[in-house]
């Protein structure tokens, strides 16, 4: 099983979401779903709605324990397997990524990043 991430914008007049893109790694494993609470300092639920201003702090703070600390987060991995860690944060970069370049053109307070 995997999460499937995606950006979306909230459609006017009700309470529905389209989606506007989504990041080049976007079904991450669930497997990896300890790593990222932890790293991130973030108790995210899935299948919500957040709004991408705050979700890039999360990612943020992730990216930086990833690259300065990769080996202390193996043990959140079944199998203690470090080598799922460059995947985890190659995720988070390309969720980054994604929220940034949709940025371009609409503000961050306006998106939201879907955790399903």
């Amino acid at each position: 099983m995997s999460y499937s991430i995606g950006i979306y914008v909230k459609v006017e007049g009700c309470d529905k979401y389209a989606e506007i893109a989504y990041p080049s790694h976007s079904s991450p494993s669930y497997n990896l779903g300890k790593l990222f609470r932890s790293c991130m300092n973030w108790n995210f639920n899935s299948s919500e709605y957040y709004r991408c201003d705050h979700v890039l702090e999360h990612l943020d703070r992730g990216i930086k324990e990833l690259t300065h600390n990769p080996y202390g987060y193996a043990g959140l991995i079944p199998g203690n397997n470090w080598m799922e860690t460059p995947g985890a944060l190659n995720a988070l970069l390309s969720i980054r990524d994604c929220i940034l370049k949709q940025a371009e053109d609409i503000p961050l307070d306006c998106m939201y990043m879907y955790w399903g």
